[in-house]
């Protein structure tokens, strides 16, 4: 048997698949999964197309490998889309090899189930799994519309913090310019077969750039149109890897491929047995239903009752999608120039304890304390007799002195004006300056005014009233990144966001930030937020 052109150390990473359609992409990872199935690897292929049953089953028709298909025409257990929670807990505790079938969901369905089966599988799994996602671009668009955002926050953190976790994430899309390109990023191996269209070609290239020469690059992209089927080239930067090959003949049924005129797909003779009371049991629907007695004798309070029910979730389903697209537009108002859809501000708040949603006013509503496991009273120390008067001030001066207080250090004016979520420039500024002053507070803010083991600034709360202020380009995006990820050049924070790094819209982004107090330049052409914001955030996150 031939060696094939991507080796074992290479299945035990995230690999991304980009292909136009029949260039051969899922044949391809056929042949990645059976190898997989041969090391008796726990994995999970979402499917949408209805083709990965075919593992069930050999090219000659005969019995294939044992897994279990849920959902879809070919299942061996049926699947409601409203337990996705249960399925993912079944299978962060099992030992599986499963096809889940989600092709005959409406998209609403597909992206609720698959949301809640994600997030618990993130939750629950610790063991190694491969997470196979067919027709990546559905669970991770780069474009996401309403409840379709927090599909996507579930796979950015598989794809981001997963691995501690035991994943590994494979994408197989057939449009790359529709996939995330956060996602895509975090990807270790690329196989890229054929692709005609620009604009599929320049977003492969710019992981391309990412990872090799421009020289590379060019050469690469220029030849994907002329690949034939199940020709590709193979990129895998940390392990040398960098040439163009053909891939082999898998042994499972090819029920992927389109049957050109007169051809007859092949007779599947018998599928391979699986033992699925275990999951079955696991599937029991909890969900109350009208019962064929109320059909059968007309229980119009029974059938009420179940239509009000439906009727109730289908309203708090489109109740958090309204919520989360107008979110949204609160937190990133930057458009972008072609499209004119929202961009999203994703920030992985269980590694970040300071960006955890604020729980109850301290002295003042512009300054709050994150929320905690247990409430905790916070005690002022008597004020100093050489205070001004605080009670004289207007509210935004209030919160400027308040922010002061509850700062880790002892801070100037401009500084305590951007922990209370100002912009400390401008004629408002100074107002709010001379108004402190006449009130009686000097030139320097006063110390911190609560005992030591007080609360934090929220970080979530800047975040929130900055991304209202920053509106040219990515601007606010860009902040967003720098504040969670600390300095970066200018080249990494556009591979961070999956930009291009260039034109009018980008250069429009740091027209905005340049001449804003909110970012620094450093010394070696890497920036950042500013001092305060980033002292805020370290002595945050030691907590």
């Amino acid at each position: 048997m031939l060696e094939h052109p991507i080796p074992d150390a290479a299945l035990d990473a995230d690999i991304a698949t980009l292909a136009q359609k029949g260039a051969g992409k899922t044949y391809l990872n056929k042949g990645l999964v059976e190898r997989l199935l041969d090391m008796r690897r726990r994995l999970v292929i979402m499917d949408p197309l209805n083709i990965w049953w075919g593992l069930k089953a050999l090219a000659d028709g005969s019995p294939g490998y044992s897994v279990v298909v849920v959902g879809g025409p070919n299942a061996d257990v049926p699947l409601d889309p409203k337990m996705g929670k249960e399925l993912g807990a079944f299978v962060a505790m099992s030992d599986v090899q499963m096809v889940i079938d989600v092709s005959e969901m409406r998209t609403n369905e597909l992206v609720s189930f698959s949301t809640a089966f994600l997030a618990e599988l993130y939750r629950l799994n610790r063991d190694p799994l491969w997470l196979i996602l067919e027709e990546a671009d559905v669970f991770a668009p780069q474009n996401p519309q309403g409840t379709e955002s927090f599909l996507l926050h579930e796979v950015d953190m598989i794809a981001r913090r997963g691995r501690q976790r035991g994943f590994r994430l494979w994408t197989i899309c057939q449009r790359p310019q529709e996939i995330n390109k956060k996602t895509l990023s975090q990807t270790a191996t690329m196989v890229l077969m054929r692709l005609m269209s620009p604009q599929d070609r320049e977003a492969a290239k710019k992981w391309l750039l990412a990872h090799g020469t421009k020289a590379e690059a060019d050469q690469i992209i220029n030849q994907l149109p002329s690949l034939k089927v199940g020709e590709g080239y193979i990129l895998a930067p940390t392990l040398g890897i960098l040439q163009r090959a053909v891939f082999p003949a898998i042994r499972t049924l090819d029920n992927s491929a389109t049957p050109k005129a007169g051809e007859k797909r092949v007779g599947v003779k018998a599928l391979a047995r699986v033992d699925v009371a275990a999951l079955r049991s696991a599937l029991v629907s909890t969900e109350p239903a009208v019962s064929s007695k109320a059909l059968a004798t007309g229980d119009i309070a029974a059938i009420e009752a179940a239509a009000y029910k439906r009727g109730f979730d289908d309203g708090e389903r489109a109740e958090w999608a309204r919520a989360m697209t107008v979110t949204n537009r609160v937190l990133d108002q930057a458009l972008d120039d072609v499209r004119r859809k929202i961009d999203e501000i994703y920030i992985d708040r269980s590694a970040h304890p300071f960006l955890v949603p604020p729980a109850e006013s301290v002295e003042a509503k512009a300054v709050v304390a994150p929320a905690g496991p247990k409430a905790r009273a916070v005690r002022a120390k008597p004020a100093p007799t050489s205070s001004g008067n605080a009670d004289a001030l207007s509210e935004a001066a209030s919160n400027i002195l308040t922010a002061a207080r509850m700062a880790p250090r002892l801070v100037d004016w401009s500084e305590a004006a951007l922990l209370a979520g100002m912009i400390p420039s401008g004629g408002y500024f100074n107002g709010l300056r001379r108004e402190l002053k006449d009130a009686g507070w000097g030139s320097t803010p006063p110390g911190n005014d609560l005992v030591a083991d007080g609360p934090m600034i929220s970080g979530v709360d800047l975040l929130e009233k900055f991304s209202r202020k920053l509106t040219k380009g990515a601007a606010t995006r860009v902040f967003s990144t720098l504040y969670v990820e600390g300095p970066m050049t200018k080249p990494e924070v556009a591979r961070a966001l999956g930009m291009a790094g260039q034109g009018g819209y980008w250069n429009a982004t740091w027209k905005a930030l340049r001449g804003s107090p909110l970012v620094r330049e450093l010394d070696d052409q890497r920036w950042d937020v500013a001092m305060i914001l980033r002292e805020l955030r370290e002595a945050a996150h030691a907590l």
